[in-house]
């Protein structure tokens, strides 16, 4: 696992001695990752449109049950039809859960390589991250560092992030350089764009204050944008109270983090999410949903009941009925 944070430090490093901020060093990273990941969100898009195209019929089962929602036994078998309709058109109902759990692993790696740059990038040793920790312990207020920061044994408690700000600080790098062996000679990625600290931790006194708020803004108009640019399969219809608190709870965590680490996090996120949306943006223009008019509609429910002509509806496949239905459910 320490190669592939290592891996993905040298690209950072590299993109960072290219641009001169790791701001923007991140930025064209995430780009790539989008990328990268592309195969994968094709792949759901594609599982999306599948399930978009077997919609009437799903639609006609679940109308055979109409009004009977309050019995236990109907919705079994109807779930029962819908499963064997999916079967028989080839439709894994969870082939697009596959690509989106691939991505939290990657995520993951992606987020400790930035957020340890010294580590992955400078390729410090744990030894050389605790003596540059332990200095400056000795020496905070030189530092400039609150007396709460430092624990009782004199250690740093800052994160590499933090630490790489205040090596930003070419006095800084210079007097740690001078005192800790094996900081000679490092590149340390730069924090700064035009002047400003992008290391800091944002604060309700700082102007900072504006990547948490950008945060949860993209985040919850992100998430608002993916919903509407999807399909959304019938089950999950209806419930509007659930997708609201989903669309305030994963911006309020995001925000709540962006205000518990360096902006530089912050940003990373906030493109992350556009990023997103642009994907979403492109892929729902190649690979659309399907439309289906009132007619497509009562001429699935037909086939479906085994009345109808085996019109195809943009499948390609015949509609057939797969499962009969009792008397009383008949009526």
């Amino acid at each position: 696992m320490n190669f592939i944070y290592q891996a993905i430090g040298s690209v950072l490093s590299w993109l960072d001695s290219v641009f001169g901020s790791y701001l923007i060093a991140i930025i064209v990273f995430a780009i790539f990752v989008k990328i990268l990941l592309l195969p994968l969100g094709i792949k759901q898009q594609k599982n999306m449109q599948k399930q978009a195209t077997l919609r009437p019929k799903e639609m006609a089962i679940r109308k055979k049950y109409k009004g009977r929602e309050n019995d236990r036994d109907a919705m079994m078998r109807m779930q029962t039809e819908v499963q064997e309709m999916y079967r028989a058109n080839n439709f894994n109902q969870f082939g697009g859960c596959l690509p989106a759990l691939l991505q939290i692993p990657v995520v993951l790696i992606i987020y400790q390589a930035i957020v340890n740059p010294l580590s992955h990038i400078c390729r410090f040793s744990a030894e050389v991250l605790t003596n540059i920790k332990t200095f400056i312990g000795a020496n905070y207020q030189t530092f400039g560092i609150e007396q709460k920061l430092i624990s009782e044994a004199g250690v740093y408690n800052g994160s590499e992030l933090q630490i790489t700000s205040l090596l930003n600080n070419s006095e800084y790098l210079k007097l740690i350089a001078e005192n800790v062996e094996g900081v000679t000679g490092a590149t340390i990625p730069n924090f700064s764009l035009w002047g400003i600290d992008l290391g800091a931790t944002p604060s309700f006194t700082s102007w900072l204050i504006i990547i948490p708020i950008l945060t949860f803004l993209v985040q919850f108009g992100s998430m608002k944008l993916n919903r509407m640019m999807s399909y959304q399969p019938m089950e999950m219809q209806g419930q509007g109270c659930s997708n609201w608190i989903m669309d305030i709870m994963m911006p309020m965590m995001l925000t709540f983090m962006a205000f518990s680490f360096p902006a530089l996090l912050g940003i990373y996120w906030i493109f992350q999410s556009l990023f997103g949306v642009l994907q979403q943006f492109i892929l729902k223009k190649i690979f659309p949903m399907p439309v289906f008019t009132e007619a497509d509609y009562k001429e699935a429910e037909k086939a479906m009941r085994g009345k109808g002509t085996n019109r195809t509806i943009d499948t390609g496949k015949k509609y057939r009925s797969l499962h009969n239905i009792d008397a009383d459910d008949e009526e």
